[in-house]
């Protein structure tokens, strides 16, 4: 906590003096960790900027060399964008050095779009990278699987295996509906499908077989669309996902 108040308080004291440029002043993208060279900082902290400001959530990239007496990662994370100036809509990716730890948080519209289970997901895909030193390729990934989240993009290549799919099992139905045809003479009335003398009705009674219930679920109104989540030291409530690289 004193840590994130710390580079919080830095960062208000460089905006004052006219380090940052005021549209900077909250930036998407922190590299305290210094692990991105000039060109990869700028790149990556403008497409940040595209993307928050298309759908109107905050992506934020942070990194540091230390969480100092954080209670964990993931409270870390959810704490730097509580304190931080991002509003109430948000997804945060945090990455501590010295710890090797990596933490994801989404909050308010972030949490509803990136509920645990899609953070783990998008944790998973970063990883290899981060092992690898690889760091602008893993921020890269983490805003690209942000933003085909926020648009609702299929990746193309789960369109040619949904279409080829489809293909080979309407083949193999079709076949098997062909290979049980035969040919056979309509009949006008249903006596002729029965053998004369063979029906012989020997008792009548109604029997009940069963009953059908249906239920219906009504969600509660605190209830979130994405399910689970957790609450933050400070109150807050995240969706999120954490780990080591």
């Amino acid at each position: 906590m004193k840590k994130i108040l710390m580079i919080l308080a830095l960062m208000t004291v460089m905006c004052s003096f006219g380090v940052l440029s005021a549209s900077a002043y909250d930036p998407r993208l922190v590299d305290a960790a210094d692990l991105l060279t000039d060109d990869e900082e700028s790149t990556l902290g403008k497409r940040l900027d595209d993307i928050s400001e298309k759908y109107n959530m905050n992506i934020v990239i942070v990194t540091v060399n230390d969480m100092g007496d954080a209670i964990s990662s993931q409270d870390f994370a959810d704490l730097w964008f509580e304190n931080g100036d991002y509003g109430d809509d948000g997804l945060l990716l945090m990455i501590s050095m010295e710890e090797r730890d990596w933490a994801i948080s989404g909050t308010g519209k972030g949490e509803d779009k990136f509920p645990d289970s899609k953070c783990e997901q998008i944790g998973n895909k970063i990883k290899p990278s981060l092992s690898n030193g690889n760091y602008y390729k893993a921020f890269d990934t983490f805003a690209d699987q942000a933003e085909m989240k926020l648009k609702g993009v299929i990746p193309f290549y789960w369109i040619f295996i949904a279409l080829g799919g489809g293909a080979i099992i309407g083949l193999i139905y079709a076949s098997s509906v062909k290979s049980q045809l035969t040919s056979v003479k309509m009949q006008d009335q249903a006596d002729d499908y029965i053998r004369e003398g063979s029906f012989k009705l020997t008792d009548n009674r109604d029997t009940f077989l069963y009953k059908d219930v249906k239920r219906e679920y009504v969600a509660d109104n605190d209830s979130r669309g994405g399910g689970g989540g957790h609450t933050s030291s400070g109150g807050g409530h995240h969706s999120g996902a954490s780990g080591k690289f």
